[in-house]
């Protein structure tokens, strides 16, 4: 796994890194100079934009992902594969401002009482899914030419930092919402802008157009992968998103602004699948071109256990010094502490059932996914309809973690249905005692009155009961190699000093 094991560690760096300028910023900074509504109303805009940028790409990334390596050739500039890129991208466009048109009146209309705000800035609709668009294609074409690292970068990492100056700006200056919000949208379609030069940069963006390699078989499989692409990727979009818009229909969007700041702190656990996935999905899908499930297998089951570790290390470090995050910001966002808890552990569900999505999806069952991707839209809609009016914000939360778990359950019996693949073992029972025993450990800590000593001795347990037992057991190869590795070439550096 050389290049997935490089490229996952350099972007888990930047992930890691953003996620650092992230909490400071939307964690920090944005619960005390922005008010509830003021986040509430970005984050519905990023939800609805990303929704509407999957359904106007027509299904392009996942073409790109599992069609590109028939048009891969470096000498003829992969045979025009950007023209037919750009071509759904612009077709999609014109269907979003199409949609826009038609529906901003309705829109409008069921926000002026309850998210004023909404109608005030639902022009932004518009160019906050033309963003989201090109990025997500031009995020595609760099993976599928094994440069994951620079969509991670630029996303997790250039955006954050700049969101972080602004929110400093904005604080210093204390200059309009309207100017903050016009600003950001300028900083959140930089990425975009990024990958487009770097493409350039390394001659790879060619508008050529060589449809005549498209044979009648190719086009028919592109048609069949965009149209069960576009379903298949409903879910993902659907499961992130549609919980935000649901919570401003039935409360408020000072609610939605809570959920998003404490869903922010749930989603950290699976920040190392992103650069996992980036990566991997293009190996996977070169794999399925060889037939060599072999190398699938080996990926899946290190995938699923080395995110599983990690997974429950970020988990037990955020639950259980919750209350100190909740020293730092405003008293009014205590309501999200149990949306934090139910995300963070669909963030292990997740993170524990590894690349099962991706493999499915780049192997001639593909069309399988998006009969699962159903399932989870109609799920998350009908738990987020029960339990959303009962418990609030937090019943969203628990709305999610119960679909991931139901989700990820399907997939990866489906995998050892048509592939006897199944990653599980013992060494996901060592990792899951390991974390029980540091959950209960961590948890009776909480009596101690000094968030200081606790804090400490929290962490301390978390080194003492599970990362320790985790290396010395050796129960992850790649994590003790490259642990060894640093450490060699630590002291290799100090000898030459």
């Amino acid at each position: 796994m050389g290049i997935i094991e490089k490229q996952t560690i350099k972007g888990s760096f930047f992930s890691y890194l953003g996620v650092a300028f992230g909490f400071v910023t939307v964690g920090l900074l944005w619960p005390r100079f922005l008010e509830p509504e003021e986040i509430g109303v970005i984050n519905f805009l990023i939800a609805v934009s990303a929704i509407l940028a999957h359904i106007g790409s027509l299904g392009i990334n996942s073409i790109s992902i599992r069609l590109f390596p028939y048009f891969r050739n470096d000498k003829t500039r992969h045979n025009g594969f950007l023209s037919l890129a750009l071509l759904f991208a612009l077709a999609g466009t014109l269907l979003i401002v199409a949609y826009f048109f038609f529906f901003k009146e309705r829109i409008v209309e069921n926000n002026t009482e309850k998210s004023f705000l909404v109608a005030n800035y639902i022009y932004f609709i518009v160019p906050f899914t033309v963003a989201t668009l090109f990025y997500n294609l031009f995020d595609s074409l760099h993976k599928v030419m094994y440069n994951a690292v620079i969509g991670v970068f630029v996303k997790d990492f250039l955006f954050r930092l700049l969101n972080l100056i602004l929110i400093a700006l904005f604080a210093y200056f204390a200059f309009s919402f309207s100017l903050f919000l016009n600003i950001y949208f300028i900083l959140f379609s930089i990425p975009a802008l990024v990958l487009i030069i770097s493409l350039s940069r390394t001659h790879q963006f060619n508008l050529s157009v060589n449809f005549s390699f498209i044979n009648k078989d190719l086009w028919k499989s592109i048609g069949g992968v965009s149209l069960f692409g576009l379903m298949g990727g409903m879910g993902t979009i659907a499961i992130s998103n549609i919980d935000k818009i649901m919570i401003n229909r039935f409360i408020d969007l000072e609610a939605t602004g809570i959920y998003s700041i404490a869903f922010l702190f749930g989603t950290i656990i699976t920040l190392p699948s992103r650069s996992l996935g980036k990566i991997a999905t293009t190996i996977i899908a070169e794999s399925w071109k060889k037939n060599d499930t072999g190398t699938i297998h080996t990926i899946y089951s290190k995938s699923c256990l080395n995110q599983f570790i990690f997974g429950g290390l970020i988990f037990l470090l955020v639950w259980l010094n919750i209350d100190l995050v909740f020293m730092i910001i405003p008293p009014e966002y205590v309501a999200g502490k149990y949306v934090i808890l139910f995300m963070s552990l669909a963030g292990v569900v997740e993170m524990a059932t590894g690349l099962n999505g991706m493999i499915i999806s780049t192997s001639k069952y593909y069309k399988y996914q998006s009969v699962f991707i159903f399932f989870l839209l109609f799920l998350v809609i009908i738990t987020n309809y029960i339990f959303i009016p009962k418990y609030g914000i937090t019943g969203a939360a628990i709305a999610s973690l119960l679909s991931t778990v139901i989700y990820n359950l399907l997939r990866a019996g489906f995998l050892y249905l048509k592939f006897k693949m199944q990653p599980f073992n013992y060494r996901f029972l060592i990792v899951l005692a390991a974390s029980i025993l540091t959950f209960l450990a961590g948890s009776y800590l909480q009596n101690i009155e000094s968030w200081f000593l606790r804090t400490v001795l929290i962490c301390l347990s978390v080194l003492i009961l599970y990362l320790i037992p985790i290396l010395l057991l050796k129960v992850s190869v790649d994590i003790n190699s490259s642990l060894s590795n640093s450490y060699k070439l630590i002291l290799q550096k100090l000898k030459r000093e």
